[in-house]
């Protein structure tokens, strides 16, 4: 999924936990309301100094707001193929990936 999608969900996410509008998280944030809906909708990125008001408007620290951990998935930078066998890594163990690296290291 893309970053700015991710980050547009986390932010709804935490909006409707709060129960809030989005015309009141932007108010607490000190952002235009407009702006904040095409982050929610993974439109825009934000910038540092939006990351901040964000996280200070809802009482959260920064990172909370973008780490996505297991979410992210690498771009189209490859064949259909090879995202699919990099979404599937990135939900393995360590060890998991070591075994995988261990097979692959096999193929000339």
């Amino acid at each position: 999924m893309d970053v700015n999608a991710l980050f547009g969900n986390r932010i709804l996410k935490i909006r409707s936990e709060l129960h809030i509008t989005q015309e009141e998280l932007a108010l607490r944030c000190d952002i235009n309301q407009a702006h904040l809906g095409q982050l929610e909708h993974g439109l825009k990125s934000p910038t540092l100094g939006t990351l901040q008001k964000i996280a200070e408007g809802i009482g959260v620290q920064i990172h909370e707001l973008i780490d996505f951990g297991d979410e992210l998935v690498i771009p189209n930078k490859f064949d259909e193929t090879t995202n699919r066998i990099v979404a599937r890594l990135q939900k393995m163990s360590d060890a998991e990936r070591g075994q995988i690296l261990t097979i692959v290291k096999t193929f000339r």
